[in-house]
């Protein structure tokens, strides 16, 4: 059975590709797929352009990553030293508690961050 020639409305793209209609039409928008002058789309012609565009947001999606890592990276022997300084700074009991305290909220808060961050990441395109 070919499938050239097949047409789908916006709804039949929905229920085709497990689309919502907002997701739809932020593609539209961006785009990503375009209707023919009947308002309907060409099955084969939106497999592929959902295919280009789902590997262009995994390439740029491996960017990131690849950015954030080297970031976290090149950090962490900064982030290291920090962790450890209450210890190492030669100070007297109240002075180390209370830098061991600062130093603990800001390890959460660049947890949060990072939580944040990775959940950002998460997000499907479009989505704020």
């Amino acid at each position: 059975m070919s499938l050239s020639g097949v047409r789908l409305t916006r709804e039949g793209v929905c229920r085709a590709f497990g689309l919502s209609p907002a997701v739809l039409k932020v593609l539209e928008a961006q785009g990503v797929l375009e209707p023919d002058t009947d308002h309907t789309f060409d099955l084969t012609e939106a497999a592929a352009a959902l295919v280009r565009f789902g590997l262009g947001q995994a390439a740029q999606a491996e960017r990131k990553l690849a950015a954030v890592s080297e970031a976290l990276r090149a950090i962490s022997p900064a982030l290291q030293r920090l962790s450890e300084l209450p210890d190492r700074a030669m100070l007297d009991a109240w002075a180390r508690e209370r830098v061991a305290d600062e130093l603990a909220a800001f390890f959460t808060a660049f947890a949060t961050l990072l939580a944040r961050s990775s959940a950002a990441l998460d997000r499907p395109p479009g989505e704020s």
